[in-house]
């Protein structure tokens, strides 16, 4: 079970393993997440797209990268916000991770193949967990009291 600290803005970035960036939106008042999953992966694990940060990157312009380089768009930055953001750690492990929650922009839809990932909208109602890191996991509760406050 993770540990999720919500409108988290004060953990500096240089105490974070990684950022990364949950896009949403609302469809027919039901949630759906922007999640990816390998083209080759039978069973569609569901992650986020996430990235180290580099050495004296605040998380901000780390998810700023994570859109230029594992979605292949620009995220405004005026859509970042600190305290629209979570960390979430797991026990057993000291990874702590920095998502940003930000409201699809417009147009977003699916990307069918980039990077040998597939991106696409799923209900959060048919998702049991999502990996926010390959050693993270957020679950569907967790997913749920997140999105609740934004």
């Amino acid at each position: 079970m993770s540990h999720v600290t919500m409108g988290e803005q004060h953990t500096p970035s240089r105490s974070l393993d990684n950022t990364g960036v949950l896009m949403f939106r609302d469809f027919n008042d039901d949630p759906e997440l922007f999640v990816r999953y390998r083209l080759d992966d039978p069973y569609q694990t569901y992650s986020i797209p996430n990235l180290v940060p580099y050495l004296d990157e605040t998380a901000l312009e780390t998810a700023l990268r994570v859109g230029r380089l594992c979605l292949g768009i620009h995220i405004p930055e005026h859509l970042l916000d600190y305290n629209q953001s979570v960390v979430i750690d797991s026990p057993g492990t000291s990874v702590r991770v920095r998502v940003f929650i930000v409201r699809a922009p417009r147009g977003i839809t699916s990307i069918p193949n980039f990077e040998g990932w597939r991106y696409e909208f799923v209900p959060l109602a048919s998702i049991d967990h999502l990996y926010v890191h390959p050693e993270v996991r957020a679950g569907r509760l967790a997913l749920e009291q997140i999105l609740r406050t934004r």
